[in-house]
């Protein structure tokens, strides 16, 4: 049977020793470690629906994201992790569609599917997509619908090598001029359902100002069939999200890009041709179920008729950011071709119904209009009057 008492304990002389302390939080009353003595846990609904680490000083310079990456992968594979693969972002009878965090990279041992394998103590940026807060893009800065999950990872650890790998993490904050002294560490635990298997969580979610940039999972009791039960250190954090934390700008998609893009507040758009990109681009292709449903739920947020879209411009952009971390099998041109054909379907659809018509949707807008034309059954003049206004 688990011990939590050992984690807590190990917790506990951890940030003491380094000179934290221990609160609780007087808004959702978690326990939370603090070096600055801060008021509560960092949370964003606790720090009062609000971001303050943008009250804070940033540094002169502005890190990249290409350049934060390699700055990751360099520093944990100097300090003996094993720089893997990302896995493919569609995922065949899994708990998830999508791949949704860096530690997946060991499901093949949760599920043993495999009984071993080459590494054992990892580090990986992972495209994920998550789609559960789509209609806070936009809305509320710091979510987008797929970012980079940046992770290291370590199957068989001990509850002194997680702890150990936190360390190394705030030091590789500490080296990228990001002060960890604002940071809150909140503690939970759970237990999770991992397809039947009753897994336990210890969880600390790096919290600053409002900002949740990670999280340092150790997960114990992941049961085995034919061995005892395995623990797993997972600690990861959000690349777009730490940039934004450690640059400090006003937006979190400046450091997505591109900056003449973010600079106009153009997120929606941005966030929905990245996210669309990566999935078409992983072989995602629309449809009416599972993965499919998903690209053409994401591509009707920006279908609006006779909007014109840089689809070639941000394609090319989004295809070669995903593409300096993770192998994308279909080629540009035909990424391109299946977002706009997504899109013209979904404003034709949406034309059709605004002008009672029933046109094919398999042409692009220009070609709708000109055969509505051609047909006579508008005049130029009254698709102006019906449209104009309305769109």
């Amino acid at each position: 049977m688990r011990q939590q008492n050992d984690f807590i304990t190990a917790r506990d002389n951890f940030f003491l020793e380094r000179g934290w302390c221990l609160k609780q939080c007087p808004k959702c009353s978690g326990f939370y470690f603090t070096k600055k003595d801060l008021a509560n846990c960092g949370a964003y609904t606790c720090v009062g629906d609000n971001y303050t680490f943008l009250d804070i000083p940033a540094p002169k310079d502005f890190i990249e994201l290409d350049l934060c990456q390699s700055h990751f992968l360099d520093y944990f594979n100097g300090h003996g992790y094993q720089k893997v693969s990302p896995l493919n972002v569609t995922r065949e009878n899994e708990r998830t569609l999508f791949a949704s965090a860096a530690g997946q990279v060991f499901d093949c041992l949760v599920y043993e599917k495999k009984q071993q394998v080459d590494f054992h103590e990892v580090c990986v940026i992972q495209p994920v997509i998550r789609l559960q807060g789509i209609d806070l893009v936009g809305e509320t800065e710091g979510f987008s619908t797929s970012f980079l999950n940046a992770g290291i990872d370590q199957w068989g650890a001990t509850i002194d090598q997680h702890f150990i790998a936190l360390d190394r993490l705030l030091d590789f904050f500490s080296l990228q001029d990001f002060y960890v002294g604002n940071l809150c560490m909140k503690y939970s635990y759970g237990e999770n359902d991992w397809s039947n298997k009753n897994v336990f969580a210890d969880m600390l979610r790096i919290n600053y100002g409002g900002l949740e940039i990670g999280i340092a999972n150790y997960f114990s009791e992941i049961p085995q069939n034919n061995s005892l039960p395995v623990s797993m250190s997972d600690i990861s954090i959000g690349l777009e999200r730490f940039l934004w934390a450690r640059n400090k700008t006003a937006s979190y998609f400046d450091a997505i890009g591109p900056l003449t893009y973010a600079m106009r507040g153009d997120t929606i758009l941005m966030d929905t041709l990245r996210t669309l990109t990566l999935m078409a681009g992983s072989g995602v292709m629309p449809g009416h179920q599972n993965h499919g449903y998903k690209l053409r739920l994401i591509a009707n947020r920006i279908s609006n008729p006779l909007q014109k879209i840089p689809f070639s411009e941000l394609i090319e952009f989004y295809y070669k950011q995903w593409s300096s971390v993770i192998s994308l099998p279909i080629p540009m041109a035909s990424v391109n071709n299946i977002i706009e054909r997504e899109i013209d379907r979904n404003a034709i659809l949406a034309l059709n119904e605004r002008l009672g018509v029933d046109e094919s949707i398999r042409q692009t807008q220009e070609e709708f209009l000109h055969s509505l034309l051609k047909k006579k059954i508008f005049s130029l003049a009254q698709l102006r009057c019906l449209l104009g206004e309305k769109i």
